[in-house]
């Protein structure tokens, strides 16, 4: 009984002070206690508990996601734009490639579905197969928008560029550099560009 007020994390004022353990006051309680020397027993002020609030601050402690926020502007700041590019951050479930166009270029799903079957997606200048197909940091996902009007030999592409990635509770946190309109040589061999119209 001597620790119990302790370790249920009551706070006491008055209290009967025996050596190193602490007794509410009370006579019986004294007088019950065979081990107490009665002569050390004080006293003090009336019992009176109450339990201690052990609260807890939030504003101290800085939050995790504080953290993560402060990292990813920082790489943001690593990643610089360019004259024709811009960095963009998006968060999406997977590394799939029609959901890094989705978010990178801004495009509706079935938009990137009906461009996979024109055949105009392009990753690292290799046509694709599946539209689920995972990408890695480094890779280029281009899409064809037509040939250059002032040379026939190029082409006119949307160009995604994957520059980071962090794996979230809830998918991947994103960071691409989009070229909404760049001009480039049409690609060699069976991956080369030919219009369908």
């Amino acid at each position: 009984m001597c620790s119990r007020l302790v370790r249920l994390g009551l706070r006491t004022r008055g209290f009967l002070e025996l050596s190193s353990c602490y007794h509410p006051v009370s006579t019986k309680c004294v007088q019950n206690l065979p081990a107490c020397d009665q002569s050390n027993v004080s006293l003090l002020h009336p019992l009176f508990t109450q339990p201690a609030r052990w609260k807890y601050t939030k504003k101290n402690q800085p939050s995790a996601e504080e953290d993560d926020e402060s990292d990813e502007e920082e790489e943001l700041e690593n990643f610089k734009d360019e004259p024709d590019g811009k960095v963009v951050k998006s968060s999406v479930k997977s590394l799939r490639l029609d959901l890094i166009l989705k978010s990178g270029l801004g495009l509706a799903r079935n938009k990137v579905e009906a461009i996979f079957y024109d055949n105009k997606i392009r990753v690292n200048g290799e046509k694709i197969t599946k539209k689920s197909m995972q990408v890695d940091v480094g890779d280029e996902i281009d899409v064809v928008k037509s040939f250059s009007p002032s040379n026939p030999e190029h082409l006119l592409i949307a160009r995604v560029q994957l520059l980071a990635t962090n794996e979230k509770e809830e998918g991947y946190r994103v960071i691409m550099r989009r070229f909404k309109s760049i001009i480039v040589e049409n690609y060699k061999g069976q991956n080369a560009w030919k219009s369908s119209s």
